[in-house]
């Protein structure tokens, strides 16, 4: 499970479900710091599975030109907001080192 949040914010999270046929619930506390640099990679984790659901709903809605159309800007926006390639947005590296020869 992952998520994504916008601001700082403590409280729990409730996860409730069945293990072997018995209810099961479980609250874990949290913590969400402004920013976390230790967790930065996170960030890429999320754009990417933000990204595969977008493909997977771009994919059911191939029937509907303006929905696909949204969902392939959707994941272009995504793509680029973290640096991440996608089937609609590419990378160029550039070196900005000059050399000069003797």
């Amino acid at each position: 499970m992952s998520g994504r949040y916008s601001k700082a914010a403590k409280g729990s999270i409730r996860l409730t479900g069945k293990v072997a046929g018995q209810d099961f619930v479980r609250e874990i506390p949290v913590e969400l710091p402004e920013t976390e640099t230790d967790h930065d990679v996170l960030a890429t984790l999320w754009g990417r599975r933000r990204i595969d659901d977008l493909v997977r709903e771009e994919l059911d809605s191939s029937q509907d030109q303006t929905a696909r159309v949204k969902k392939q800007e959707e994941i272009a926006e995504v793509g680029l907001n973290f640096k991440l390639m996608t089937r609609y947005t590419s990378f160029v590296a550039i070196d900005e080192v000059v050399f000069y020869r003797n």
